[in-house]
């Protein structure tokens, strides 16, 4: 229509956003050990991105959210061949999976455990112990931790014997689903970034593998941010 604004392209989509200066200082809030960070309100910072974009256009807060934590903590910095285009298209894939009709388990509760746990991996005693491997894999398990939950506990989808249910043997139901979506969704993309070698499990963690013809399987990664998720 005549007047609106032209909708954001992927590429320029989170420098977009994080160009505002309003929206950046309050993204910013989320960083840190301090107790602004522990009492970030994501409401406020959802609201913030409707604003920025309009409520007509997709502002995928979680997506933003985690991106802009995974620079703040190093990641990106740490993993250089790590593709920031790829990494966003997969975080905007991942937000895409939680239903906005739930109740509570929805993108804005991802975001909100996003941002609780930057608080706690800021505290130096632990920062000391962490490699970016830990922070991607910690940052990455709190956004897909209830991805494409189903708005219904394990109990119920147990009782009812729920497709979910009968995959997963009734262990742990939720926690595995959510687990596999993430994983899942990787299969849109080819291995070319750390971010599909770390949820697939295959090649190596390394910052920059060397190319080989057939990446040799490594279980170790994807277990860990699965483990990661389940904890939740």
């Amino acid at each position: 229509p005549e007047g609106s604004a032209a909708p954001l392209t992927l590429t320029s989509w989170a420098d977009e956003m994080l160009g505002d200066a309003q929206l950046l200082s309050s993204v910013e809030a989320s960083y840190g050990g301090h107790e602004e960070a522990w009492g970030f309100d994501v409401l406020a910072f959802d609201r913030v991105c409707t604003q920025r974009v309009g409520p007509q256009q997709p502002h995928c807060p979680a997506a933003l959210l985690t991106y802009h934590l995974l620079h703040r903590h190093g990641v990106f910095a740490a993993f250089p061949a790590l593709e920031r285009a790829t990494m966003l298209r997969w975080l905007q894939a991942v937000e895409a999976s939680y239903l906005p009709s739930n109740g509570y388990h929805t993108s804005l509760h991802a975001a909100s455990v996003v941002s609780s746990l930057s608080f706690f991996l800021s505290q130096p005693n632990l920062a000391a112990l962490l490699a970016p491997l830990d922070l991607l894999a910690a940052l990455v398990a709190a956004l897909v931790h209830d991805a494409a939950h189903p708005g219904v506990n394990n109990s119920f989808l147990e009782a009812s014997r729920a497709e979910i249910a009968l995959t997963y043997n009734d262990q742990a139901v939720l926690e595995n689903h959510h687990a596999a979506t993430a994983f899942l969704l990787t299969r849109r993309y080819p291995y070319t970034t750390p971010i599909t070698h770390l949820l697939r499990g295959r090649g190596s963690a390394n910052p920059n593998p060397p190319p080989t013809p057939t990446p040799t399987p490594n279980p170790a990664p994807r277990r860990r941010l699965a483990a990661c998720g389940r904890a939740t």
